[in-house]
């Protein structure tokens, strides 16, 4: 009898070890599948962080790339008045007076105007050449610099325009020995210099 009751329970306590093993393999396994799962949380997490660094990266570049057209863009140029700017003018000045043999219909002109009339359209001159630059690139820029730079550069323009109209004038010999003739000529021809002169500023701009 006594054998038969040690037996039971050995028995008994084998498949209690049994059971219990079973809920430990058990355990194991839920616990590899959770190590799984956050071996593969942690990988999505890093790719998500490199995804990141690579949009990070690529709106760095974007911010770069935008700087660099505003730089581009940007009307500072205008503030600066560089030889190159003169040698645009002078060109776009010779054109002006030049092109369709303009500066001979103003030497004719000149001929019926009066002092007044010859110095309002030098004025007149000087006064398109402030507007064309205002409105096509100065009109940007703050009222500061705007004060600052914009009279020299009309300035510089203005004057350029004129002593083109005088190169012009004394190739072609119609310089007058009259000085009153000779400024009447060049104020006749003033306006056609400038506005050659404004416009190769705008267009040859950098």
């Amino acid at each position: 009898m006594v054998l038969k009751e040690e037996s039971a329970r050995l028995a008994s306590l084998e498949k209690k070890i049994d059971e219990i093993n079973a809920k430990l393999g058990h355990v194991e396994k839920l616990l590899k599948k959770t190590l799984r799962e956050e071996e593969q949380e942690l990988k999505e997490e890093k790719t998500l962080e490199k995804e990141e660094d690579v949009e990070i990266k690529r709106l760095e570049e974007l911010e770069r790339v935008e700087q660099q057209l505003q730089r581009e863009v940007n009307p500072e140029p205008l503030t600066k008045i560089t030889k190159h700017d003169i040698a645009k003018a002078f060109v776009g000045a010779l054109m002006g007076v030049i092109g369709h043999f303009a500066f001979f219909y103003g030497v004719e002109i000149s001929k019926e105007l009066t002092m007044t009339r010859a110095s309002l359209l030098l004025i007149t001159s000087f006064i398109v050449c402030v507007v064309f630059l205002y409105f096509t690139g100065f009109r940007k820029i703050s009222d500061k610099v705007l004060i600052k730079f914009l009279p020299l550069r009309a300035i510089v323009l203005y004057a350029t325009s004129l002593f083109v109209v005088v190169i012009v004038l004394t190739l072609f010999g119609f310089v007058s020995q009259d000085v009153a003739s000779f400024y009447k000529e060049i104020a006749s021809i003033s306006l056609l210099a400038v506005l050659g002169a404004s416009t190769a500023d705008l267009i040859g701009r950098d």
